[in-house]
């Protein structure tokens, strides 16, 4: 059972479509009012892919900070900071708020940091999630995400690659990208270049304009010496998952 009747019907409070939406926050026919989305996330990894996590939880930025698994909010929302999250999450449900976030988790995506610093069980998580339907939609991830993806066709392990680059393919213009993701030598320099041209001339600078969550400068142009900086402290630890 995949709909929210698995849940209602026990939590019987919540049949009436109006009682869902005051409880999310969300329409009530959207991804955001699914039960599984916010309590049971697509935080588990295996088999190239995320699944979704087998324990019930609500959505807290203090657990994503204990674990460094991403919450809810910030996976759907990716284009948000943890400061965003903790702040709704508090608005709505009275959820202490973190004291603990840096400047960098108040102000940028908690998914490019998730992305560009996190380990690569982290990295596979997002890599993933820049395509997954319900984000790419409320998070408009075809106008922003390439340039992320193209840096994790980079990454040392071959699977974050090869999530990667199927998100990219999954994204307009970038369906018949040719992209070897066991080469010794992850997507070449000059080739990496010419999708990250294709995506500057594609893309709506306007729609990107001060959007420094996302690392976009005043011009709507990606802010390559950020991203640099944030790379350099990305988590390189050896990680293995048993799937």
């Amino acid at each position: 059972m995949r709909t929210n009747q698995a849940c209602i019907q026990c939590h019987k409070q919540y049949r009436e479509p109006a009682k869902i939406k005051a409880h999310t926050h969300h329409l009530a026919d959207s991804a955001g009012s699914k039960c599984l989305n916010c309590h049971m996330p697509m935080t588990a990894y295996g088999l190239l892919k995320a699944t979704r996590s087998h324990q019930i939880e609500i959505p807290d930025v203090s657990t994503s900070l204990a674990t460094g698994r991403p919450n809810a909010c910030n996976q759907c929302h990716l284009d948000q900071s943890l400061g965003w999250a903790a702040d709704h999450l508090k608005s709505w449900y009275g959820t202490e708020r973190p004291r603990e976030l840096s400047e960098q988790q108040e102000t940028v995506s908690a998914a490019l940091l998730w992305l560009l610093q996190g380990d690569a069980g982290q990295r596979a998580l997002m890599a993933w999630s820049l395509s997954w339907p319900p984000a790419r939609e409320v998070s408009q991830t075809d106008q922003w995400a390439p340039p992320f993806l193209l840096q994790l066709m980079q990454d040392p392990y071959p699977a974050v690659r090869y999530i990667a680059a199927r998100s990219l393919k999954a994204l307009p213009d970038y369906g018949n990208m040719d992209y070897d993701f066991l080469s010794d030598q992850p997507q070449a320099t000059a080739e990496g270049e010419k999708l990250l041209s294709l995506w500057q001339q594609r893309t709506k600078k306007t729609q990107l304009q001060g959007r420094r969550q996302l690392l976009m400068d005043e011009q709507g142009n990606l802010d390559r010496a950020w991203l640099e900086r944030l790379l350099k402290d990305r988590d390189d630890r050896r990680v293995f998952l048993a799937e």
